[in-house]
């Protein structure tokens, strides 16, 4: 709800899309978030057959299922751009969770809010999964490999609308609903392509790893304008960014190539 729910507040703008019409589609259980994929699957398509322009899932799992990736690439087929959250467990898991895993979605990382204001200064939140996916730990037979975090938004410290009120909520789940709030803009806006335009108008930062965010920060304006960005990111990163870059790329290859020799 973070994304398209409009206010009663006095402001006179809340949310990035508050003029959409919301579908909500609940596929796991409200109180301990478990849930079977087949009911996951069913949802994608369901929101796809009733005309949905963009689908956010904030939810993640360390293996590959090939009933999801066909409901994802229908969705895809037809319009429907789904928006999925990076993970949570880069200390654990490390790398990009499934589905957000899947060459069809629009994966999205979360980032910090600066204290400077300045967005130029953000980092990537410490918990954010990070790509590109060996491919092989998650079963995926090579299906996600190389596979990236698309693009980051922020994530820490955002408010968010429940029944009642608001909350302040961390994670990769609240960056997603910005970015599925901004393909559904520009699906407003006749873009045939949201996710692809999304990724070309994002803007690269300094303290933003491209392993963390391939494409860098989400710039709604930029997207709307149809303004790439001029640079690629690693054109600005700082000595700390390329460090981690490298290390994130690093293991990920050594999973991938270790996996696959004993396959």
């Amino acid at each position: 709800m973070t994304a398209a729910a409009a206010s009663s507040a006095p402001e006179p703008y809340r949310g990035v899309a508050p003029n959409a019409d919301l579908y909500i589609g609940r596929a796991l259980d409200h109180e301990d978030g478990s849930g079977a994929v087949a009911d996951i699957a069913t949802a994608v398509r369901a929101a796809t057959d009733a005309g949905a322009d963009a689908t956010c899932m904030s939810l993640g799992s360390p293996l590959y299922t090939a009933e999801l990736a066909d409901a994802i690439a229908y969705a895809t087929e037809h319009g429907n751009t789904v928006v999925v959250a990076s993970g949570n467990d880069r200390m654990v898991s490390r790398f990009v969770a499934y589905p957000a895993a899947d060459p069809n979605t629009l994966s999205v990382s979360a980032t910090d809010t600066p204290g400077s204001g300045d967005p130029t200064d953000v980092r990537s939140a410490a918990f954010a999964n990070v790509g590109p996916s060996p491919g092989t730990v998650n079963f995926s037979e090579g299906e996600t490999s190389g596979v990236e975090v698309d693009i980051a938004a922020p994530g820490m410290a955002q408010e968010a609308d429940l029944a009642g009120g608001t909350t302040t909520l961390s994670g990769t789940s609240m960056a997603a609903p910005d970015v599925a709030g901004a393909a559904a803009l520009l699906a407003a806006e006749g873009v045939d392509e949201p996710a692809e335009r999304l990724r070309e108008t994002a803007r690269p930062v300094p303290n933003l790893a491209p392993a963390e965010s391939r494409h860098g920060l989400l710039d709604i304006q930029a997207a709307l304008q149809n303004d790439p960005a001029d640079k690629e990111p690693s054109d600005v990163l700082t000595s700390d960014a390329e460090t981690r870059d490298a290390i994130f790329r690093g293991e990920a290859a050594a999973r991938g190539s270790w996996i696959a020799t004993f396959l």
